[in-house]
């Protein structure tokens, strides 16, 4: 309880609106539909005015396209307003903006390479995007004071700026593996720190924490069994929760978000569907197939400073018109699936996207432990496979899947197994399709 009290009372003082969020997002989560998407909408309208007010960019390019302040009056004026692409993005960075470079509140990053080219973005240091996670956790049955386990990549560098982090977090613990290098040596320290610990979450990179079960399920390691388990940044394949599950005994749950744009959606206490944070996205689904699966096209409804509208993130998924069992009333998506880029070219055919290449060894989990697929300059293609050789049938498995794979090419494309001991991440990102430039 004590705990509780100093982090409540510390976020008062540094980061009062966090606290105000958190419990407006309580309420909201359960609120009625209409009203969720009606809130929503009036959201969506006041950044799009502000942003055809304050920046140049979406000035010249709503008018350009024909729209004024007015145009969006109801949901259906939406389509409207013109797809934001990552190109416009790079190519118009400071004209986006609707305050100056310099301003105080104003944050820059830049999203991940491993699924395209970097881009640079900002962002309002001040929003108090952590409440989004609190509600999280409070869906899994954790709060926000709980100690935890982190896999990420490493920017904090330094005695004194970890000493600084460590005591900002105090009473909280947490305690960390640096996922852009991985190997035994700092799997065994860390597993030791989480049986020290003994921490209420486990959160990191899908491929980095599933890298650790192998190692722990490898080396037998007793080792400490969490309330949960967050993952993000991939797709999920159904093998690699199996082993995450069965290896820490806990539940997994996946987490969807982007570099420029994070806490999109998550699972609930369900792990089923992922609900959306229709409090701060506006998410909307185009080109769909047969199947209800479109290109997840996404508006940053909190972020004035460097708006994102109708934003083309590069993934794909579908609505999910149910009501959940968690009883929260959020819109429910599908796991996402795919990124851009992450394709098997077949010439003059078409393209086999990730939605279906993440999923080829779903039929077949015990099969291998982890897999990859590289096309080459050439077109060929190459199925890198860390097989489960305690599995009879694995090789009978791994050659129907590579028949498959031909039969999906139409023939065109020499398809070869590679065997190999592992799979190495892109700095903890599970990189399942990798195509050679």
């Amino acid at each position: 309880m004590m705990k509780k009290y100093i982090f409540y009372i510390k976020y008062i003082f540094y980061k009062p609106r966090a606290v105000f969020f958190f419990n407006d997002l309580k309420c909201s989560s359960n609120s009625n539909r209409n009203i969720i998407d009606e809130q929503s909408f009036r959201k969506f309208v006041h950044i799009f005015k502000h942003a055809f007010e304050y920046s140049p960019f979406f000035y010249k390019k709503y008018t350009e396209a024909g729209l004024d302040l007015e145009s969006i009056k109801t949901k259906e004026d939406i389509i409207k307003i013109p797809i934001l692409t990552k190109q416009e993005v790079k190519d118009n960075l400071f004209d986006i903006l609707t305050v100056k470079p310099n301003h105080n509140n104003l944050g820059k990053g830049v999203t991940g390479g491993s699924t395209g080219a970097p881009m640079t973005y900002f962002s309002d240091k001040k929003l108090p995007l952590e409440a989004f996670a609190w509600r999280y956790l409070s869906w899994w049955g954790l709060v926000p004071w709980d100690n935890g386990a982190f896999i990420w990549r490493m920017t904090r560098k330094g005695k004194l700026k970890n000493f600084i982090n460590v005591l900002a977090w105090w009473p909280v613990k947490k305690i960390r593996l640096d996922a852009s290098f991985l190997d035994d040596k700092k799997f065994e320290l860390f597993a030791k720190n989480i049986n020290k610990l003994k921490p209420s979450l486990i959160q990191g990179y899908i491929g980095a924490v599933y890298e650790l079960c192998l190692y722990i399920e490898k080396n037998k390691v007793d080792i400490f069994s969490p309330k949960a388990i967050w993952v993000t940044s991939a797709p999920i394949t159904k093998f690699q929760r199996e082993v995450i599950e069965r290896v820490f005994k806990a539940p997994l749950y996946n987490e969807y978000g982007s570099s420029e744009i994070p806490w999109i959606a998550a699972q609930c206490k369900q792990r089923k569907y992922l609900h959306v944070n229709a409090e701060g996205r506006y998410l909307e689904i185009l080109n769909t197939d047969y199947n209800g699966e479109g290109d997840i096209i996404i508006t940053d409804l909190l972020n004035y400073h460097f708006p994102l509208i109708r934003y083309e993130l590069g993934d794909r998924t579908k609505f999910i018109d149910t009501k959940c069992g968690c009883g929260c009333n959020l819109p429910l998506i599908d796991e996402v699936k795919g990124r851009e880029g992450d394709v098997i070219i077949v010439p003059n055919i078409g393209k086999i996207d990730c939605s279906f290449l993440t999923t080829i060894f779903d039929p077949y989990p015990e099969a291998i432990k982890a897999f990859q697929l590289i096309q080459h300059k050439n077109f060929d293609i190459t199925l890198k496979v860390v097989p489960n050789t305690s599995y009879a049938l694995w090789e009978k498995q791994v050659n129907i899947v590579k028949d498959n794979l031909i039969l999906l090419t139409k023939n065109k494309l020499r398809v070869d197994v590679e065997q190999c001991c592992e799979i190495l991440s892109d700095r903890g990102k599970s990189r399942y399709i990798i195509r050679e430039n």
